[in-house]
């Protein structure tokens, strides 16, 4: 589904399980992709794998669902809860933002579970520190690594913090515009979510190409 650091998670698993019969675990992958905007062709590709586990008397006993968000996550969690799979996900979203899942009965609890990814993680982080520090303005800057769609309206919500929540920009000039911008709205606390690559091209913009100083960084 394009999450390729849930992918590398999900092998590292399952090789450990092979290196280790002690755990007396046997386990078979069925991978299913697609594109997270098509959902007809994902519905589709879910079904046919599924109806050939059935016909080889191998039916799916957990569904692991790297979605992200769109209507590929809706896709998987429309289905899984449909054919009662129990499933781990590990899409973005606080309680009630799967809207397939949102109004599922008490025995479905039991065995669709959503853990929170590190994306999810890190920004509740930002909400802490804005909140422990008191601070009233914030500039939060992500790569393509980060999915916070979700978060525009929520994240700071009920905090007296003046904030900018926008993806990093994409060449040298670019950054250095979008980085005058936000200094001359008088931001000075800024929060950088993404690889380790992404922010070392913001601070390097920063403090090698422009007379700004900013106050914080996290």
């Amino acid at each position: 589904m394009g999450n390729d650091i849930a992918q590398k998670a999900v092998d590292v698993a399952i090789n450990y399980i092979k290196k280790t019969p002690g755990l007396g675990l046997s386990v078979e992958v069925m991978t299913v992709e697609g594109n997270r905007t098509d959902s007809k062709g994902l519905l589709e590709a879910i079904c046919t794998r599924y109806a050939e586990s059935l016909q080889t008397g191998q039916p799916p006993h957990v569904i692991f669902d790297t979605t992200k968000t769109g209507v590929s996550s809706e896709t998987v969690k429309s289905v899984s809860s449909a054919l009662g799979i129990p499933t781990v996900s590990s899409s973005s979203g606080q309680e009630g933002d799967l809207r397939q899942w949102r109004d599922i009965n008490e025995k479905k609890k039991n065995y669709l579970l959503q853990v929170m990814p590190p994306s999810d993680v890190l920004t509740e982080i930002v909400r802490a520190i804005v909140t422990f520090n008191s601070i009233t303005n914030a500039a939060i800057l992500y790569d393509e690594t980060f999915v916070v769609d979700h978060k525009y309206k929520a994240l700071l919500q009920n905090i007296p913090t003046r904030h900018v929540i926008t993806a990093i920009a994409q060449g040298d000039k670019e950054r250095a515009d979008q980085l005058t911008k936000l200094r001359n709205l008088d931001i000075n606390n800024y929060f950088i979510l993404g690889t380790l690559d992404s922010v070392k091209k913001v601070l390097g913009k920063c403090f090698s190409d422009m007379e700004i100083f900013f106050h914080v960084y996290h």
